[in-house]
C-alpha cells in the first residue's frame, strides 16, 4: 500500500463460458497501461469460481481490514453498475505489514 501500486491483478465473475473465451482472447497481450510497464495481460481461470465464492475469498480477509484504504478494496458491480460489497462478518485482522495504526503508540 505504501508505493500505491496493485498487485496485478483482478477477479472477474463471467455468467457465461463464452463471454469469459471472448474477454480472455480480447485481454491477452495488453500493454498499454497509461504508465512504463513490461507487463502483458493474460486472462486464466482461478480456483475460486463462482460469484459467491469470490465474495467469501475477500469479505473477511485482511484486505477489508478498517486500516486499509477504501481504494484498495474489493468493487462490485452488477449490470454495470456499481453496488455495496459485502461488509465483513468478523472483524478481519490487520494486514501483516500493518500490525498497528501510523502514528499509534506501540504498547
Amino acid at each position: 500500500f505504501k508505493k500505491k501500486s496493485n498487485l496485478g491483478y483482478m477477479f472477474i465473475n463471467f455468467l457465461d463460458v463464452s463471454s469469459a473465451q471472448a474477454f480472455q482472447k480480447q485481454i491477452s497481450g495488453f500493454k498499454d497501461w497509461g504508465i512504463p510497464s513490461k507487463k502483458e495481460a493474460m486472462a486464466l481461470p482461478t480456483k475460486f469460481q463462482g460469484l459467491d465464492r469470490l465474495i467469501s475469498r475477500f469479505q473477511n480477509s485482511e484486505v477489508m481490514h478498517p486500516y486499509v484504504p477504501e481504494e484498495y478494496k474489493p468493487l462490485l458491480f452488477k449490470g454495470g453498475v456499481r453496488v455495496d460489497f459485502p461488509r465483513p462478518t468478523v472483524e478481519p485482522h490487520p494486514p501483516r505489514f500493518y500490525r498497528r495504526r501510523p502514528n499509534e503508540p506501540t504498547a
